[in-house]
């Protein structure tokens, strides 16, 4: 049963996706081995509204490096630090007829930009955050 507190919170999430929001559309792929995924036929695509952040983080991937007396690194890598765009949408599960797996194609209906699903991390608070990844070039039989 659900408590005021949790009517509320719903209300809330439902507002904000409004107004941030933008649309989505979720195609199920299923993977074959060392190829690319396909369209899954046997789950129907659906649309729905989700908040997209994406960050840049700086990474130290030269942990093991050390820099001599005059100043020169020895060992490790060539470079310490790396950019990295991280993409994450994050979406109601009321809002979806199934919960998405790895693999699932996500497009932005207003860009055509299309994103793969890397991982789903639900959060306890009815929404999830789904890691996402860019897809260059075309992707084969999304509908």
């Amino acid at each position: 049963m659900l408590t005021d507190f949790d009517k509320i919170e719903a209300r809330m999430l439902g507002d904000s996706f409004k107004v941030f929001g933008q649309p989505f559309q979720i195609v199920p792929m299923k993977t074959r081995p060392n190829k690319r995924p396909v369209r899954d036929h046997g789950r129907d695509p659906f649309e729905l509204c989700g908040v997209k952040y994406e960050t840049n983080q700086l990474n130290d991937l030269d942990k093991n490096g050390r820099i001599d007396r005059a100043g020169k690194r020895i060992g490790g890598m060539s470079f310490n630090n790396m950019s990295t765009k991280s993409i994450r949408l994050n979406v109601r599960l009321c809002d979806m007829p199934y919960e998405p797996r790895q693999f699932d194609a996500v497009i932005c209906v207003r860009s055509g930009k299309v994103y793969e699903v890397l991982d789903i991390e639900a959060t306890g608070h009815s929404d999830a955050y789904l890691k996402l990844s860019e897809v260059e070039g075309p992707y084969d039989k999304l509908t």
